[in-house]
């Protein structure tokens, strides 16, 4: 089939101007019509049924109007064919074991017949479901018209497997399984942590190589005038020695206890701050809100304040060297359970670091051990349950306190020697 580009808005305005389409062959300048199966004039078409070789030549197409005449020459090459009967092959690929839909490769002839209204038919071998044995197989489908006759075939092969749900299987999987490990951490940051301290206590450095004496000081509030209530002074004198010295291995620094007779409050409560890893800070509701200042003294803030005891030292000291050095980290102990309007009345510094840090909370363990007596009537082992190292409040004191690391042992051996 020939087609000429004169019919073009670029050439002439065709849409508007009437014009007439002859063609003609160059070698004997005979115009050329429809001749029952040899060639066919449909506009700016010129098709060849049942081409020959001596079809091979120029043809000429001339467009006419009222006032122009465009002239256009092509060249018709007719070649044998390579395989005589065999027709084009495309591929098109089916899933297996599914219904699929194949599309004829002459379509673009199709569609061309149809413009012109030439009747033509189409044979079809279909496979409604492709299986195992229908790939890999040449399958054919003919077009036939009154201006001839055309094939071609197609080869089923295996469609590329599909990917995408095990791709969204295996995402959706590693996203609730890293939200699962995220909420397992959360939930149980603290035996995770110190579970991992327990097994790998050797990948952390010795505690007697950084100079430290002490592993925490401890720092507890003494009300009106050094008189501590007797709740405060049994946690902070023997439950809590009872358990981080003896039970878990930990050196403490108490004031009361381990001070020497004599010694300035001061100097002796500084000496000690540098020489220890922690600063214990215990507290109660009205620990901060009971403090005096001395008569006459100008309105300051309580961090600015000069201290008039060594627990007020303590605190000054504990939050200079935490919140603007930073060479003391301080634990808050919580005794008693703090209100917002008692929470209002403490130092701006200790509200800072309680909400950035939180705190530990003593009564909280003693609320849910008070429950569980009353539920199963065990008054008896109350001071047992408040020194289980296996509790959520000593777990949370253990988290705080640094890493203790293994220490070598050796065996002793005795000598005599002779006299």
């Amino acid at each position: 089939m020939l087609s000429s580009s004169l019919l073009s808005q670029t050439v002439f305005n065709y849409s508007s101007v009437p014009f007439n389409i002859s063609w003609y062959d160059s070698q004997t300048a005979r115009e050329l019509t429809n001749e029952t199966g040899r060639t066919v004039v449909l506009g700016e078409s010129l098709w060849f049924l049942n081409t020959v070789l001596d079809d091979t030549g120029d043809y000429v197409c001339i467009v006419r109007t009222h006032s122009q005449c465009y002239e256009e020459h092509t060249k018709l090459i007719v070649q044998r064919p390579i395989n005589c009967g065999r027709p084009n092959k495309t591929t098109q690929s089916v899933p297996i074991s599914s219904s699929g839909i194949l599309s004829c490769p002459l379509m673009s002839e199709v569609e061309r017949l149809k413009r012109f209204s030439i009747p033509y038919n189409i044979q079809w071998y279909k496979v409604s479901s492709a299986k195992e044995d229908d790939l890999n197989v040449n399958y054919t489908c003919s077009a036939t018209s009154m201006m001839g006759r055309a094939s071609q075939y197609f080869t089923l092969l295996p469609a590329d497997p599909d990917h995408t749900l095990s791709i969204w299987v295996l995402l959706t999987g590693l996203v609730a399984f890293l939200t699962a490990c995220l909420l397992t951490y959360k939930l149980f940051k603290v035996d995770i942590v110190l579970w991992f301290r327990e097994t790998s206590s050797s990948l952390y450095s010795k505690r007697e190589l950084d100079g430290k004496l002490y592993d925490a000081y401890v720092a507890y509030p003494q009300l009106f005038g050094g008189e501590t209530t007797r709740e405060v002074e049994m946690f902070a004198l023997h439950t809590l020695p009872q358990v981080l010295e003896k039970k878990c291995g930990y050196k403490l620094f108490i004031f009361d206890r381990d001070s020497q007779p004599g010694q300035a409050i001061v100097e002796s409560a500084d000496e000690s701050m540098q020489a220890s890893r922690r600063l214990l800070l215990l507290y109660t509701a009205s620990t901060f809100s009971s403090t005096k200042t001395s008569p006459g003294r100008d309105s300051v803030s309580r961090d600015q304040e000069l201290p008039e005891s060594g627990q007020q030292y303590e605190r000054v000291a504990a939050m200079h060297r935490a919140l603007l050095e930073g060479s003391l980290q301080v634990v808050l102990v919580e005794l008693e359970e703090v209100t917002p309007t008692q929470l209002a009345l403490f130092p701006e510094s200790v509200r800072h670091l309680r909400e950035r840090q939180g705190a530990v909370c003593w009564w909280k363990s003693q609320r849910s051990e008070g429950r569980w007596r009353r539920c199963f009537g065990r008054g008896a082992e109350k001071k047992a349950g408040e020194l289980d190292v296996s509790s959520r409040f000593w777990k949370e004191m253990r988290y705080q306190m640094p890493v203790r690391c293994k220490r070598r042992t050796y065996q002793e051996s005795n000598s005599l020697l002779n006299a």
